[in-house]
């Protein structure tokens, strides 16, 4: 299974794209936000391989879609993403201790 998932943060959304191989038990969760996204060829690739041994991926942005788009003008929130980190972290967590999909 993969579908793509929006963690709610402050009014807007975290995008991440979730890949559950079937029989899987555990979850690896990679985390972007300093000039790198969820689409970044080599985690894609490293998370491929995980999915093809069993594993599951979540693979999400630190920064909302506005915050994505500021960043590309302005890159004020590239290297200063420590709020975003925990943000993106606690919020992660907590939606997949909420709602296990496997």
């Amino acid at each position: 299974m993969h579908q793509e998932v929006q963690i709610p943060v402050d009014g807007e959304f975290i995008r991440g794209d979730l890949s559950v191989p079937p029989g899987s038990a555990a979850i690896v969760i990679f985390v972007h936000g300093s000039g790198s996204s969820r689409f970044s060829p080599r985690n894609r690739f490293v998370a491929g391989y995980l999915n093809r041994n069993g594993l599951a991926t979540l693979l999400f942005d630190l920064l909302t879609e506005r915050e994505e788009r500021v960043d590309l003008r302005t890159a004020q929130y590239r290297f200063n993403i420590c709020q975003k980190k925990k943000r993106g972290l606690r919020r992660g967590f907590k939606r997949r201790q909420a709602r296990p999909c496997f």
